[in-house]
């Protein structure tokens, strides 16, 4: 099923399938929506800007609300964006608990050197998105669903 939101981005779904991911294409990005992952990947020659991090995060509410979910950038195209904004996004989003990039060569390595000395949460580099989502899940099973946890509290009092 497609369904086009407007401003540029479409959401693709299939609720047939089971385990089906949801994709939503913006202008600059697709996001490809698992369960409580979210794979990234910036299109070619993009200078990706704060607002547009902004517009991924916003995209990233919708579907996960207050969940705790794990954001994986594939960085499959050559793209730029200044390392600060994960000072002014990444860091201030509560129910991100990881992020991975997932890259192949050493100039993309060197630069997730430099991004890692912004990031506060959890990170890691790949170089396949298997082993990053093996990843993302291990660290999602660190920090289990808030509300989950708030019920289960309650019920032991």
């Amino acid at each position: 099923m497609l369904i086009i939101l407007g401003a540029g981005f479409y959401l693709l779904t299939n609720n047939l399938i089971p385990h089906m991911i949801t994709k939503i294409e913006l202008d600059f990005a697709t996001l490809e929506f698992h369960d409580k992952i979210v794979v990234g990947t910036i299109y070619e020659g993009v200078d990706l800007s704060q607002e547009q991090g902004g517009e991924i995060f916003k995209m990233i509410r919708q579907q996960f609300g207050d969940a705790p979910y794990v954001l994986i950038s594939n960085r499959k195209h050559s793209f730029s964006f200044n390392p600060f904004m994960h000072n002014e996004l990444a860091n201030k989003q509560p129910n991100l608990k990881g992020f991975a990039v997932v890259a192949r060569t050493p100039v993309q390595r060197m630069n997730f050197a430099i991004e890692q000395m912004f990031i506060k949460i959890p990170s890691g580099y790949f170089s396949n998105l298997k082993d990053a989502k093996s990843w993302a899940k291990r660290q999602l099973a660190l920090h289990p669903n808030t509300q989950e946890s708030a019920r289960s509290i309650q019920n032991d009092r």
